[in-house]
């Protein structure tokens, strides 16, 4: 709405008055994300997959809908892509939310090394986007296999008779 900024300056005789109009507007449509959450979070071997999570809320004075959620690697030229339905409009709750999980394959031939995973979140009717950047480490199958503790002792189970006598008074069984 309308506001006036009112100036007052002072000196030691005189005082003087100014009153300025100012118009205040929030934005219409203003989505921020929040977080972005990778699963595995450092690393992830190639030919895995790789799971995101996207964390949005609606900072603007509209609701939004069909809000697109797209989470790619460009270097390696893989991406996938969620829609959430509906987001409400800010109203002083932390009314965020979290996109559904986001599956991305790790090609089995990606190099190691650090990619840039890129979300993009596309809303108001595809007229505005967001973006934001983390990390990803891609190690290859065997720095994966290194890093996994080898397997030292078995466990064996055998199964030993179903029905064993007991004598009164006698010792028990075990089973």
């Amino acid at each position: 709405g309308q506001y006036s900024l009112k100036v007052r300056i002072d000196d030691k005789t005189d005082s003087a008055i100014k009153y300025y109009p100012v118009w205040i507007d929030a934005k219409s449509n203003l989505v921020e994300i929040k977080d972005v959450v990778l699963s595995p979070e450092n690393e992830v071997e190639a030919g895995r997959a790789l799971l995101t999570t996207v964390r949005i809320k609606n900072r603007g004075e509209q609701s939004e809908e069909d809000i697109k959620v797209k989470v790619s690697i460009p270097a390696l030229g893989i991406s996938a892509s969620d829609y959430i339905d509906e987001l409400d409009e800010e109203d002083g709750t932390d009314d965020s939310t979290t996109s559904e999980e986001l599956y991305i394959r790790i090609p089995e031939n990606a190099e190691a090394g650090d990619y840039t995973v890129k979300v993009e979140v596309t809303f108001d009717d595809g007229d505005e986007t967001e973006t934001a950047t983390t990390t990803i480490r891609v190690v290859s199958a065997e720095e994966g296999a290194a890093a996994t503790p080898a397997e030292t002792t078995k466990t064996i189970i055998t199964a030993g008779p179903s029905v064993q006598d007991v004598a009164k008074g006698g010792a028990g069984v075990v089973y």
